[in-house]
């Protein structure tokens, strides 16, 4: 017996189309809502018989598939009650066509797959999912229908399954997101504005390579990663989703063009050299350069080729490859198709860009302000990639944890071999006209110059930390009580607009060439004050065992290295002891 479960009235008028277009999304990114999930690969979607039960369906494609058999199952699919079978799931949206059913793997983070049955019934506006692994730990384990009615979308459960946890999955997590997609349907032209994820490479492929390389680089890399200042997960296992992509990717060319040999590439400022090693472990010969080099690098095998090099426009390219990877290449970033096609006339590209930078390494400006200034700089490079004459520029949008996170790949000319010398010179003049209203291409500084505030003059910042500090203590007396009932003045606040009254039109010219300013040189001062939502106050020294204290941390000795601002210059000193306290009494 189903029961009615949940009714959601939407507050806006909405017709099928947004409901099927809501379901269509479901069924091709059920990760998108589910977490633990990776991908779907919609194994057939086809139309069946009027006349055939659903549960007819649904026992013979389940005792199909229990024999693990695709082949069996399309011989079963065609003897039963299909009519025809339909290209893909984008046939949903045909409204025309009212009895359907979607055959789905869908595959877990973890690279467990299960299959999922999915039946259409449009003369009902009824959607039934079911899937046939009852153990299954990342699908829902109960049957479930989705039906849209009166301008209510319902969820519709068995009585037995009412109190399942599926169940206030399916309601709160379901229904939400459905509704969303349906509130924000529009019926012209809305999947052109949506980039898919790895539409240029096989999901599940990608997903048992990923798992893979997970399980043999992860722990090894995030072991090296200890004496790095930034978070081993993000930076490792970021770089190990760009080496899974780049390899399916690659292994779909090599299947095409009926090769062996896998590909060789240049890494064009390889910063951390991460993506370098991955590859070169995996079988792919290449290099990386960057104008610095990093401490890492010394961590890995000696057979990792990374190479200490300034770039310059004028010097010869890279002839030795298949292959030019701009990964964050910053500065570097609108000069990757410009090497890729100067380095040989059957090199190819593959840039991930992040920060905008245009050839001369100032910073991009859009010209069309109704994009954003990323998508105006995607624009922007894949306008570059036709004018060197790049025949296909493919654009994907890869799986990391970055908002930066689309893909341009250059493959092939646009012309003959026998133009590319003429085309190289076309290339050196539609850059030199680009740079010329700005200064001629300058490549980083080796050295990153510091505007953090840490390296001003010493005087000038105890100058205005103690002007700000007393500030706060005339501000307003707060009173708190700590140990043996004894007072101890905490200050009152202040606005960072009022604090930057408080200093020297000159003093405040000295701070504008470093980032951030006032802000930041108080900031560094973290001993002293708390600064949350633009508001200045005294921060309350904590005891020494109060704290956690990080492996590096305590490998540099970095607690009581400095001494106590609190015992040096409040009235009433610290009113910790000086074995409590983190700095030095």
């Amino acid at each position: 017996m189903n029961r009615e479960r949940e009714n959601i009235i939407f507050s806006k008028e909405l017709n099928k189309y947004a409901f099927y277009h809501a379901v269509h999304i479901y069924l091709k990114k059920p990760q998108v809502i589910n977490r633990k999930l990776s991908c779907s690969n919609n194994l057939a979607f086809i139309e069946y018989n009027e006349k055939c039960e659903v549960d007819n369906v649904r026992e013979i494609i389940c005792n199909t598939l229990k024999n693990e058999s695709l082949k069996n199952l399309e011989k079963e699919l065609n003897n039963n009650f299909i009519e025809h079978k339909l290209k893909n799931l984008d046939a949903l949206k045909d409204i025309n066509v009212c009895k359907q059913v979607s055959i789905d793997r869908i595959t877990a983070k973890n690279n467990i797959s299960c299959f999922q049955i999915t039946i259409i019934d449009k003369f009902n506006d009824r959607v039934s999912f079911y899937s046939l692994d009852n153990t299954s730990k990342f699908l829902p384990l109960i049957n479930y229908t989705l039906v849209f009615k009166n301008n209510q979308l319902k969820l519709l459960v068995s009585e037995k399954d009412f109190e399942n946890d599926a169940c206030n999955w399916l309601r709160y997590a379901l229904i939400k997101k459905l509704q969303n997609w349906m509130e924000n349907y529009e019926e012209e032209g809305d999947d052109n504005k949506r980039m898919e994820s790895h539409s240029l490479i096989d999901d599940e492929a990608y997903n048992k390579l990923y798992c893979e390389l997970k399980q043999k680089h992860g722990k090894k890399l995030e072991s090296l990663w200890v004496d790095e200042s930034t978070d081993p997960k993000k930076f490792v296992y970021e770089d190990i989703a760009i080496c899974a992509y780049l390899m399916t990717l690659w292994k779909k060319y090599r299947e095409e063009n009926k090769s062996d040999e896998k590909q060789t590439f240049l890494d064009f400022g390889c910063g951390n050299g991460l993506l370098v090693y991955l590859l070169n472990q995996e079988g792919h010969i290449g290099y990386g350069i960057d104008l610095r080099k990093r401490n890492i690098w010394d961590k890995f095998d000696p057979q990792v080729d990374l190479r200490e090099k300034t770039w310059t426009p004028d010097e010869n390219n890279f002839n030795d490859v298949d292959w030019i990877i701009g990964n964050h290449s910053d500065e570097l970033s609108p000069w990757v198709p410009v090497v890729a096609y100067r380095s040989s006339y059957k090199c190819n590209y593959f840039l991930l860009p992040c920060c905008a930078y245009n050839f001369s390494g100032t910073k991009f400006e859009r010209s069309d302000t109704s994009k954003s200034l990323y998508m105006g700089y995607i624009d922007y490079l894949n306008d570059i990639s036709s004018t060197c004459g790049f025949n296909t520029t493919l654009i994907d949008r890869l799986k990391i944890p970055s908002t930066k996170r689309i893909c341009l790949i250059g493959l092939n000319r646009s012309h003959d071999i026998e133009n590319y010398a003429e085309q190289c010179e076309f290339i050196s003049q539609f850059i030199k006209a680009s740079i010329e209203q700005n200064k001629n291409f300058i490549p980083r500084e080796k050295v990153p110059v510091v505007r953090n505030c840490t390296k001003i003059d010493k005087n000038l910042t105890e100058k205005i930390v103690k002007i700000i500090f007393d500030a706060l203590m005339e501000e307003k007396k707060n009173k708190d009580t700590f140990i043996e009932e004894e007072e101890w003045n905490s200050g009152g606040e202040l606005k960072m607009s009022d604090a930057v009254k408080l200093i020297s039109q000159e003093d405040l010219k000295k701070l504008k060439a470093e980032s951030g300013g006032l802000q930041t040189l108080l900031k560094n001062k973290h001993q002293i004050f708390d600064i949350r939502g633009g508001i200045i106050k005294i921060r309350k020294p904590k005891k020494i065992t109060d704290i956690k204290i990080s492996k590096k941390a305590q490998k540099k000795n970095a607690i009581k290295s400095s001494p106590c601002y609190f015992h040096l210059h409040h009235k009433q000193g610290c009113f910790l002891k000086s074995e409590d306290c983190c700095y030095i009494h």
